[in-house]
């Protein structure tokens, strides 16, 4: 009888060990279970533009578009959703080697990712993807928004619930967790990137002169600009780190020269820049435009007001920083 026993429970741990892994594995396509206002979706191998149709699945790939006060939402799988926004524009997309990584594609717009906590387990991944930044997120409900201001890039990265890792050329913000808030604004050429901490507070990693990780503490009102430039009779890289606080003091200053192929993102990741594309700085060693430019830039997205989507039995979500029909 306790051999039974034994054995009745093996069984019945084997059994809820599968299904909580049934319950990790995304499925094959994403589904659009709510459509607000104009949305449309362009399936890969397709010409054009379709209007998005409410409980159809569609496969990775897939552009999305959404009008003014328009907004849809995607399921990848039960209780994890990605909420798109107004004036949005972005691919659904997955990893060519793991169907289990799935890439959000912001190209402009803003959505909020939910997901639930034991989302990573099985070796899911959820990425949201800005010309400046990669958010990785675990289980975690946040939102991303990306838009262009002045011929400036603006991406303004928002926790809610959970954690979530951004990184992008030159630097990696370590944890973002709860009412932690990162804004980044740079140009088209990438010829300098501003981070600030609009919220909470978190580090910032970046190489030293040493090339060693170096994790810089911020605050709320902290920035840190990064810009870099080409010595073309060295061929050497000069990247400026320098961080700032509110009043715009100077906290501290870190300069690294590279040159022999070293990479200052480190050898895992690579920079948007090719050796051909590195701005040379001669126009401008240090080409920021003025600090309150840019902050004004960014407060004026937040304050701006955006068509909200809001489920039921769901309390509203922090105001939205991007614009009713703005591009």
């Amino acid at each position: 009888m306790k051999n039974i026993r034994l054995g009745l429970a093996t069984l019945l741990t084997v059994a809820l060990a599968t299904m909580a892994s049934a319950q990790n594995i995304l499925d094959p396509a994403f589904r659009v279970i709510k459509v607000n206002g104009e949305c449309e979706i362009g399936i890969p191998g397709q010409d054009g533009l379709l209007a998005a149709e409410e409980s159809k699945a569609y496969p990775y790939g897939s552009t999305i578009r959404t009008g003014a006060r328009s907004s849809l939402v995607i399921v990848l799988s039960e209780g994890n959703v990605v909420r798109v926004l107004a004036n949005a524009n972005l691919v659904m997309d997955e990893s060519s080697s793991d169907s289990k990584i799935k890439n959000v594609r912001l190209n402009d717009g803003e959505v909020e990712v939910e997901l639930n906590a034991d989302f990573h387990q099985g070796g899911n991944k959820l990425n949201v993807e800005t010309a400046t930044a990669v958010c990785g997120a675990v289980g975690t409900h946040f939102r991303v928004a990306s838009r262009m201001e002045q011929d400036l890039r603006i991406v303004i990265i928002r926790v809610i619930k959970g954690i979530v890792k951004a990184y992008g050329d030159k630097f990696e913000a370590l944890e973002l967790d709860a009412n932690d808030w990162l804004s980044l604004l740079s140009p088209g050429d990438r010829s300098f990137l501003r981070l600030q901490n609009m919220k909470g507070e978190f580090n910032i990693r970046i190489k030293d002169q040493t090339m060693n990780d170096k994790d810089i503490p911020t605050k709320e009102g902290n920035v840190l600009k990064i810009w870099q430039r080409l010595i073309p009779e060295t061929n050497e890289r000069v990247i400026t780190f320098q961080l700032t606080a509110p009043d715009g003091s100077i906290i501290e200053e870190v300069v690294v020269t590279i040159g022999g192929g070293q990479d200052a993102a480190g050898a895992e990741r690579e920079g948007p820049w090719t050796k051909q594309e590195i701005p040379t700085g001669k126009e401008n060693g240090n080409p920021l435009p003025p600090d309150d430019f840019m902050k004004d830039l960014i407060d004026r997205l937040l304050n701006e007001e955006n068509v909200e989507f809001i489920p039921e039995n769901r309390p509203p979500s922090p105001p939205s920083p991007t614009p009713v029909g703005r591009r």
